[in-house]
């Protein structure tokens, strides 16, 4: 081709996408606009609460609360095509059809970072021609997962349009919203390190690490669009088609059509311990109640915390003892969170024993000082261990806050112990079960300072051990409510550890809180293991075993059992499926040879 020719056809493709551009930024809000000039290129749609009438576009998907329309292409691939339109009530006696054009007035809404046209009846409605073609979907596979220059999320520029995604692989289970996640590049997704700016975009201007929130995840809801409830799994692989939605800070696929082939999801033990091996877990039992409501604790504020009656409560304890038995192959100490009470730990040392009557537990637990009465707690096995103490940690039971209440809700818990060597001899732990303050609320000044305390305290004690024995053997374990790198607010896993890093956090220790360091055993995995809870369909770790270096050199192996984060929640009343949903948490297992 000439070269003065491709100069002009550059010239005229310069021009028509500056017009674009021109027409995108400077819109008339009194005029008929395309779908594309109200969704603009940002995340911030134009005309904004203003009442607008949107030219003639088909209907592509229609749902119980509203439907999505689709406009022409502008050719602007950083523009949607696509807007879904809120009805406010269901539109189904409005004689709306998939295929329909139709021109729509109504407002121009921005609910929770969802771009959306909001009608108050039919009258905002003129059905124009039926049955036109659909545009085709965007094929999801082969979009860019990078973040625009500005920051807008690379999904933004699909919001409210078709889209298709052929044979994926189901990443994250269906939760209890009926959602589960896939991404578009096949893998599964993993919290990594930094803050999450769309909660606390505050931060953006103080140099932290930032998380990118995996732009490559999508999580699937029929239910939006008034299809079937799907169970999935990890695993399963899945076509689906849909249109782009949002919610709760989630991309989302409001899927009109899936298929898959259901496939039995099936639990994975921890391997036996070979001979001279001891083993040490951890397992969240995810408000493991009795039938009696505590008049003093918040703990029938949900009606998964006490259970409805004597045989549901039967139940839970029969999925707990396999979990403990099973799953996690009866370890000789096991380091437990969210249980009610003493009783509660007594019912489960029983069932485990009507169970496997070759197993004896010990248990103990201390009451804290949680609003809905959960607590830590430890079972021993008897002809493997010695106890000598169980006790809160020195002062966490009174310790104020500042901000009113106790620093610790749940205090951590100190076990020592000696475990029982075929040689006669024994080796001497010291366990310490913690459960800090979840993530809720870390927007907030209290939640991070409660965070941050919590860890430093608990750090201090640890550092007493060690003024003692700089060769203490110490097991730090149990639900950190923290990842295995700093989230950017509280590094409370590298405080704990001694390993926090200057600048990784907004709330960090001026000074080293721990010598020797501890040693985070779950680093011992290989990387695609590293998750003991999934939430928003990210895989995240968040039960952890710490060693001190004593430890560390008689470690044989790190197991997680699974079958919680990666099954169904809906699993945690039925008594036919072995272990299978007992806590959202998986349970961790290290091995130890002495």
């Amino acid at each position: 081709m000439h070269k003065r020719r491709i100069s002009l056809i550059l010239v005229v493709l310069s021009f028509l996408a500056l017009n674009v551009f021109v027409q995108a930024q400077d819109v008339a809000c009194d005029t008929p606009l395309e779908i594309w000039q109200i969704q603009g290129q940002t995340d911030i749609p134009h005309c904004l609460d203003e009442r607008v009438t949107v030219a003639e576009s088909v209907i592509t998907a229609i749902g119980p609360q509203g439907f999505f329309i689709q406009s022409a292409p502008d050719g602007d691939e950083l523009t949607s095509d696509g807007v879904y339109v809120f009805t406010l009530r269901p539109p189904v006696g409005w004689d709306l059809e998939v295929g329909q054009n139709i021109i729509v007035e109504g407002y121009v809404r921005e609910e929770y970072n969802f771009t959306r046209i909001e009608v108050t009846g039919s009258s905002g409605l003129n059905v124009v021609s039926e049955d036109n073609p659909l545009p085709d979907p965007i094929d999801l596979a082969g979009v860019s997962t990078e973040y625009l220059s500005d920051g807008t999320h690379p999904m933004e520029r699909y919001e409210g349009m078709r889209v298709v995604l052929h044979n994926a692989v189901v990443t994250a289970p269906t939760n209890q919203f009926a959602e589960f996640g896939v991404t578009v590049t096949g893998e599964r997704s993993f919290r990594e390190a930094g803050f999450e700016s769309d909660a606390m975009p505050e931060l953006l201007d103080m140099d932290l690490p930032e998380w990118d929130l995996n732009p490559e995840l999508l999580e699937v809801d029929p239910l939006e669009l008034g299809r079937d409830l799907a169970f999935l799994t990890p695993g399963m692989v899945v076509t689906i088609n849909g249109n782009i939605g949002y919610s709760y800070l989630d991309y989302q696929i409001w899927s009109t059509e899936l298929d898959y082939e259901e496939t039995e999801f099936v639990t994975r033990p921890v391997r036996a311990p070979q001979e001279g091996e001891f083993t040490i877990a951890t397992q969240n039992l995810e408000n493991l109640f009795d039938v009696t409501d505590d008049p003093d604790r918040d703990d029938a504020t949900f009606e998964d915390y006490v259970p409805v009656d004597a045989a549901v409560y039967a139940i839970r304890l029969r999925k707990a003892s396999e979990q403990v038995r099973v799953q996690l192959d009866a370890p000789d100490i096991v380091a437990l969170q969210e249980i009610e009470n003493t009783r509660v730990v007594a019912d489960l040392i029983h069932q485990i024993q009507i169970d496997d009557p070759s197993l004896t537990y010990y248990g103990c637990l201390l009451e804290g000082n949680d609003g809905r009465g959960i607590d830590n707690a430890y079972l021993v096995r008897v002809d493997r261990v010695t106890v000598y103490d169980c006790y809160s940690m020195p002062g966490s039971f009174a310790e104020p806050f500042q901000f009113g209440g106790r620093l610790y809700g749940r205090p951590p818990l100190v076990l020592e112990v000696d475990l029982l060597l075929d040689d006669g001899e024994v080796y001497p732990l010291t366990l310490v079960n913690v459960h800090i303050k979840s993530l809720s609320g870390i927007e907030t000044n209290e939640t991070q300072l409660l965070r941050y305390q919590q860890a430093t305290g608990i750090a201090s004690f640890l550092q007493s051990l060690f003024d003692e024995n700089e060769d203490s053997h110490i097991v730090v374990l149990g639900d950190f409510n923290a990842f295995q790198f700093s989230d950017a607010i509280v590094d409370v896993v590298g405080i704990i550890s001694g390993q926090a890093q200057e600048g990784e956090a907004l709330l960090s220790p001026e000074e080293d809180t721990l010598e020797p360091d501890l040693i985070n055993q779950i680093f011992r995995l290989p990387e695609e293991e590293r998750y003991s809870y999934i939430y928003n369909s990210t895989l995240q770790i968040l039960d952890h075993i710490l060693t001190s270096p004593a430890v560390d050199t008689v470690i044989t192996d790190v197991q997680y059992s699974r079958g919680n984060a990666d099954g169904l929640p809906i699993l945690w009343y039925f008594e036919d499926n072995g272990a299978q949903g007992v806590s959202d948490h998986d349970g961790l297992v290290i091995y130890l040879e002495p």
